[in-house]
């Protein structure tokens, strides 16, 4: 994979906080953007970077595995270079103290994920149309995100767009009602054999049983969140 070393030294250490640069000059605002690397980038990879350095507020970059982290003052014309190198990646919104690096990409990571897997490839996927989840993160220190992205809920939306179920809406109510089978089955107008049936179906996706009632809760904060932004 394509590396800049001097560029990756200073910003894993910015992310894993092992130094705390003081750069003049280097005030905020900043941004991060996570980019998914594409076989168009690896075809022609001298003239990727080439484009990646014409962007004057670019002050980091740092490669893992498929994935590149750019850390940049102006992101103008980001979303063009993302469409000409068919490239999936998320917007970060922007912040002023780069000791809140390692907190945005934790956040991007997520919101690469779930744009992937609730809007498509191949896009530039914005943290503010995520904002609940970063709202969130802000208010409950010591919050761990993924509290508010269960990976269970999406699973079991994904085998929905696939198979034209419609299995989550089932696990929704059956959460809301507090695994109560009955009240969530009178809720969908349905009967309760068919809802047990249900959730016998989501257990198979799942591949267990249904977690236990701290994780059940982090489900249902998942569902609130995905309507809150407008998801759902």
């Amino acid at each position: 994979m394509m590396a800049h070393p001097g560029l990756d030294d200073f910003l894993r250490a910015l992310l894993y906080q092992t130094k705390l640069p003081d750069i003049p000059g280097a005030e905020g605002p900043w941004r991060l953007i996570l980019l998914e690397l594409s076989p168009e980038v690896e075809e022609a990879p001298a003239k990727f970077y080439a484009d990646l350095q014409k962007f004057p507020g670019l002050l980091a970059t740092a490669t893992h595995d498929v994935h590149m982290l750019l850390l940049m003052r102006e992101c103008e014309g980001i979303e063009d270079l993302a469409g000409t190198y068919a490239l999936s990646g998320a917007r970060g919104n922007e912040f002023c103290d780069l000791r809140d690096a390692a907190t945005h990409y934790a956040f991007l990571r997520h919101v690469l994920a779930l744009g992937k897997r609730l809007r498509g490839e191949n896009a530039l996927y914005h943290a503010e149309d995520f904002g609940s989840y970063l709202y969130f993160l802000q208010i409950a220190q010591g919050v761990h995100l993924p509290l508010f992205h269960a990976d269970e809920v999406l699973q079991v939306m994904e085998h929905d767009y696939e198979n034209t179920t419609r299995l989550s809406q089932s696990l929704f109510m059956y959460l809301s009602s507090f695994q109560n089978i009955k009240e969530a089955a009178a809720e969908l107008s349905i009967h309760r054999n068919t809802m047990e049936y249900q959730i016998r179906k989501i257990e198979a996706i799942l591949g267990s049983d249904m977690p236990g009632d701290d994780r059940l809760f982090e489900m249902l904060c998942t569902f609130i969140m995905l309507v809150i932004d407008g998801i759902l």
